[in-house]
């Protein structure tokens, strides 16, 4: 573990050259509706599938509390998951969130899968917004 202290941090340099400063855009994936963040039996293996996805733009800031339910919803359908396996569809932060708290908080044996690493959507640029307040 390491130890960071905000002493340690360097300062953030939010300077702005035209011309010199790299800009980047993410692309949010849409989907119609709102996030999806259930758990359903496959219906071949009985294996259960737990969708986290379409949270859009909120993705960094619901990512926590999203993948504490998904560990909460393992922990109800599995009482002894320490040791399984998991696999997680995504290495978006979602994907990456809920594999963190899973492996940390269960000790499951995960493996993510992912088109490619990083993503091309948001998840993979920091983000700011600046706008009157």
């Amino acid at each position: 573990m390491v130890s960071i202290s905000a002493q340690s941090l360097p300062s953030p340099d939010f300077t702005y050259v035209p011309g010199v400063t790299p800009l980047a855009a993410g692309c949010r994936p849409w989907r119609k509706g709102t996030y999806r963040l259930e758990a359903e039996p496959h219906a071949v293996s009985g294996k259960t599938i737990i969708h986290n996805y379409g949270h859009g733009g909120a993705g960094v800031t619901m990512s926590w509390g999203c993948a504490c339910e998904v560990v909460d919803i393992v922990r109800r359908r599995h009482p002894q998951p320490a040791g399984k396996p998991v696999a997680i569809l995504g290495a978006g932060v979602m994907g990456l969130t809920a594999a963190t708290l899973l492996l940390e908080e269960l000790d499951m044996i995960v493996t993510i899968f992912a088109k490619e690493f990083p993503p091309r959507t948001t998840s993979d640029i920091a983000g700011g917004q600046w706008a009157p307040a």
